[in-house]
């Protein structure tokens, strides 16, 4: 997803639906970044996170590329530090990855099929379900870790000799 920091960029960022807060890569540290006021640490699917400075980040804009718009966010959280996504593909580099304090400002639509992100504002996206096919999802908020969850059910694709058994 393309960003603006500062009127700087635009630069190029991923979308983690699991990541708490934002990661902003030491290149573009300045662009937006106040000086870090606490350290967190935790926990990821890598295992323990050690304590990284999360600081305040503002003056970003989220870019629409096929509308040619851009929509200004309020200042958010960001740990700055280097990240493998970052130098996976030497033509894509990535400056930072967004996480759920930027998606839970929208609804979103993960439109895998067509490889773009929708965002809308809070409670609009079921007002165009009708035209756009999109299903909304029941979830859940899991604990602290504000992490959604939602229960899927359905056939077991190796259960062929009993179809009434549900996961």
């Amino acid at each position: 997803m393309p960003v603006n920091i500062q009127d700087k960029g635009p630069f190029e960022f991923m979308v983690d639906t699991g990541q708490t807060v934002q990661v902003i890569s030491p290149d573009i540290q300045n662009a937006g970044v106040k000086k870090p006021h606490i350290k967190v640490e935790g926990l990821a699917a890598g295992g323990r996170v050690p304590k990284q400075d999360l600081a305040d980040w503002s003056g970003i804009s989220l870019i629409d590329e096929e509308h040619h718009t851009q929509v200004d966010m309020p200042p958010l959280k960001a740990v700055v530090t280097d990240f493998a996504q970052a130098h996976m593909d030497a033509q894509h580099p990535v400056a930072g990855m967004l996480g759920m304090d930027t998606l839970l400002l929208f609804d979103v639509d993960l439109d895998f099929p067509a490889g773009r992100v929708r965002l809308w504002a809070p409670g609009t996206a079921a007002k165009d379900a009708e035209r756009t096919g999109m299903v909304e999802i029941p979830a859940t908020v899991i604990n602290e870790s504000l992490l959604l969850g939602t229960r899927i059910t359905g056939k077991l694709a190796s259960d062929k000799k009993d179809d009434s058994k549900q996961t």
